[in-house]
């Protein structure tokens, strides 16, 4: 039996007050592709992505997201997997994903902070981007970035 548990990390400095300034839009109808087995994060994961002018696309079910990246290929940018999910984990979705188009652009999200950096992807992992939980605009708007910038 094995179980995962988040590393306790260091308290995060206090967020800097609001600007008011907030992230443009900046998927020019680009779609992306959201598996979390947590309906909760897959929805506000959606509404940021929306938000930054992506069309989205959910699913719960790892083999779904395989399945849908499968039939709608050449119409979907990014995918963005969670790593801890009950049937597969993100690491295993990724790795179908590569086997049938290697150039997939993955975005790697987990809740589990690595000790090297907050957007390292772990070692061994063929995802482009990592991205911790709990996420941001800006986060996300930079992790899309950097994976829509991927060949």
């Amino acid at each position: 039996m094995r179980i995962d548990l988040p590393l306790a990390v260091e308290p995060e400095p206090e967020a800097e007050p609001d600007t008011g300034t907030k992230p443009e839009a900046t998927g020019h109808g680009g779609t992306v592709l959201l598996c979390d087995d947590n309906r909760n994060v897959l929805e506000v994961l959606a509404e940021m992505t929306k938000h930054l002018g992506y069309n989205v696309l959910t699913t719960t079910d790892p083999r779904e997201c395989v399945s849908l990246y499968r039939s709608l290929r050449d119409g979907i940018d990014v995918v963005i997997v969670d790593q801890i999910m009950p049937e597969q984990t993100g690491d295993a979705v990724i790795g179908e994903l590569r086997e049938f188009d290697p150039d997939a652009r993955t975005i790697w999200l987990s809740g589990y902070r690595p000790k090297e950096s907050a957007t390292a992807t772990p070692p061994g992992s063929q995802a482009t981007v990592r991205l911790s939980k709990p996420v941001d605009l800006q986060q996300l708007q930079a992790a899309l970035s950097a994976a829509m910038r991927q060949q």
